[in-house]
């Protein structure tokens, strides 16, 4: 009797965890949502770091085209990097700029601007 009592939990287990994999399935997408966001994080801050020595050089001007622009980012940094993916970060202005001390603009219009002009030149058709 013992024997199928213990039968009767250990089914009674088994089917409380496979009532729980939609909670399962809720906790592992918000895993990855999490290991998205601190790739986008690192991403940018990257993007941050290549585009701040783009314009101490004064390359930035000259990578007006999609090509030019994601030639420079996955030689410089990944090349995995796709435009799209670089386009959507600009697109949700995701991406921090340094901005020069004189320039009177406030920082978030200027981030704006930035992520705007990268987008439009990173823009699929």
């Amino acid at each position: 009797m013992s024997q199928t009592m213990s039968q009767s939990n250990m089914s009674q287990t088994t089917e409380d965890i496979y009532d729980d994999m939609p909670e399962l399935e809720k906790i592992n997408e918000t895993a990855e949502m999490r290991a998205d966001e601190e790739k986008d994080k690192e991403t940018c801050l990257q993007l941050q770091n290549l585009f701040h020595m783009a314009m101490l050089y004064g390359s930035l001007p000259y990578l007006k085209t999609k090509e030019k622009m994601m030639n420079y980012l996955n030689r410089r940094g990944d090349p995995d990097w796709t435009a799209g993916y670089i386009w959507g970060l600009a697109n949700n202005n995701k991406i921090n700029w340094v901005k020069c001390y004189s320039d009177p603009t406030p920082y978030e219009k200027y981030k704006k601007n930035m992520n705007e002009a990268l987008a439009k030149y990173l823009h699929t058709e």
